[in-house]
């Protein structure tokens, strides 16, 4: 079984009975997380449910209630007196608000990492792209320690790809100073290095503003 099928089965109301999930769960630490943090968010909305119960007194009886006391101050009751309930709600935004918290913080979704960037760039002069030493100067003087490059093939004119890049922006940096080497140089393509990885929605934003 597959994750993906796996986290699909996870939501069924039988899940707890399907042998094959529980097998993959036992061998998959991705997805036992993944239904521990199920579970995890089930239990908070039923202890936000039970404590709701618990909690709030009937409307009928405190409509009863007031108007005993109405009655004893001797006015008179002159319509139904229609009371909100305030603790639902309350305790409604308690369970919402834990849902929520378990949501961001605990529960693991995939998504696609951007680790960097390689750009393919096309008529390079044959000199300047076999020739290797000017064109690692150039990566050494833009501050691009970890870029590197190919050789795709030659003609008249050399197609290079240039791995390693961590950025748009370094992309442009490195087209822009090849042009200035060699003028009819072309970016013919910009291609994104992803990795597929799980976290949760909070782990994500705090390693994308790092």
């Amino acid at each position: 079984m597959r994750c993906r099928q796996a986290r699909r089965r996870m939501i069924l109301p039988e899940a707890a009975a399907d042998r094959s999930l529980r097998e993959h769960v036992a061998s998959c630490p991705a997805c036992a997380e993944h239904w521990a943090a199920l579970a995890r968010l089930d239990r908070a909305i039923d202890q936000a449910a039970e404590a709701d119960r618990l909690d709030l007194t009937p409307l009928p009886q405190q409509r009863k209630l007031v108007e005993a006391r109405a009655a004893r101050l001797g006015r008179a009751v002159a319509a139904p007196v229609r009371l909100r309930p305030a603790r639902r709600l309350r305790w409604g935004a308690a369970a919402l608000a834990v849902a929520v918290l378990l949501l961001l913080t605990v529960v693991p979704f995939s998504y696609q990492r951007t680790l960097g960037y390689k750009v393919s760039i096309c008529c390079v002069e044959a000199d300047l792209a076999l020739e290797g030493d000017t064109i690692c100067d150039l990566f050494y003087h833009l501050g691009l320690d970890e870029a590197n490059y190919d050789v795709l093939g030659c003609d008249s004119t050399c197609k290079l790809m240039i791995v390693d890049l961590r950025s748009r922006e370094e992309v442009e940096q490195v087209v822009e100073a090849l042009r200035e080497l060699t003028p009819q140089a072309n970016a013919t393509s910009v291609i994104p290095v992803t990795s597929s990885e799980s976290a949760s929605l909070l782990h994500r934003a705090l390693r994308r503003d790092s």
